[in-house]
């Protein structure tokens, strides 16, 4: 499966003019911290990111299997509508990224659960195209 290996980096780039002028009454978006570690079995982590209809942009979660490339973690709620949140930050308590979300849904136990790429697995891609100076 791909996706383990998947990542995708953006730069902010203003196109024109217009653009400044339309961004500059809005607040600057600050870039979120990688986290130094991976959340462990048990750790409280957090999607950042909007679902559905709700107003609220952060869903909380307890991680419950991790290794090298994959991070599984259950949600508190039992249901969201996670269309459009891949490659969404997975949070820690203190709002370093700790994952990139990749999505999921009910299982057949009726547990709502969720899959991330995690910091590990991130920094190991970022190492391998980005030359360190």
């Amino acid at each position: 499966d791909s996706a383990k290996n998947d990542l995708l980096i953006i730069p902010a780039v203003v196109v024109s003019g217009l653009d400044r002028l339309q961004s500059a009454n809005k607040p600057a978006l600050k870039p979120l911290a990688l986290s130094a570690s991976a959340p462990t079995n048990g750790d409280s982590v957090w999607l950042a990111a909007k679902v559905g209809d709700s107003n609220t942009r952060l869903h909380a979660a307890t991680v419950v299997q991790i290794d090298g490339d994959w991070m599984f973690f259950e949600y508190a709620a039992s249901e969201l509508d996670l269309g459009g949140t891949s490659g969404a930050p997975v949070l820690n308590a203190v709002g370093e990224v700790v994952g990139l979300n990749l999505g999921g849904g009910k299982m057949p136990d009726g547990k709502f659960v969720g899959s991330a790429n995690p910091v590990t697995a991130l920094r190991a891609h970022l190492a391998s195209v980005v030359p360190v100076e």
